[in-house]
């Protein structure tokens, strides 16, 4: 066999094992988990026609809480410090090249959303990269143990969605560990949280078992 085609093969497959980096939960929810789709394209594709920013991130709020009715709990509400902290982090991800719950300047989920103006008893986050589709976001979320802890934590009752499009994404994407991944075009951030003593739900007790 010719060597250079011997090389591209070896390339070729070690470019389709690249790992999914899973980050696990810290504490009591304090940090969800990442996910990321390992086959992308070289080049961007364009975002599913119609769609915008507001309309893609809108999506994944509504498919969260789809998932977290059908499992039995109540649908969690939208907060802007919360949406705020997510496309921060969303955006900075990809004008920054990594794929990682600590951001470029160091800082934690629930150092961000202290920064915003959110100061909670409990905080989570998900990351997903690669999607073009928030049921499929979701879906993989499922999968992982880190990802369903935050979703379906009932004292997670507040939900801020951030969403970035990256036509020039290029796979230069630091995970952590010396790897390097992408191009992911697409960076979600959800940022799940809990502030005591502020009632967002009507007739809900998280603790009541309803």
């Amino acid at each position: 066999m010719d060597r250079r085609f011997l090389t591209l093969l070896v390339l070729a497959l070690l470019w389709s094992l690249v790992p999914v980096t899973t980050i696990p939960a810290a504490g009591a929810l304090e940090v969800g988990a990442s996910a990321f789709s390992p086959l992308v394209p070289a080049a961007c594709p364009t975002p599913p026609p119609g769609t915008t920013t507001q309309s893609q991130a809108q999506a994944l709020f509504d498919a969260v809480n789809a998932f977290r009715v059908a499992q039995g709990l109540p649908k969690a509400v939208h907060n802007q410090l919360l949406e705020n902290t997510a496309l921060a982090h969303s955006q900075d991800m990809s004008q920054n090249d990594y794929f990682s719950h600590i951001g470029s300047d160091g800082s934690t989920p629930r150092q961000r959303v202290l920064q915003a103006g959110y100061n909670p008893t409990a905080i989570g986050e998900n990351l997903a990269g690669g999607h073009t589709n928030a049921h499929e976001i979701v879906s993989q979320w499922a999968q992982n143990p880190s990802h369903l802890a935050v979703m379906l934590q009932p004292t997670l009752r507040e939900i801020g969605v951030g969403y970035v499009y990256d036509p020039n994404d290029l796979a230069n994407v630091d995970l952590g560990g010396g790897q390097l991944g992408g191009p992911f075009c697409y960076y979600w951030t959800l940022d799940g949280g809990y502030r005591a003593g502020v009632l967002v739900y009507k007739n809900y007790l998280p603790w009541s078992g309803r």
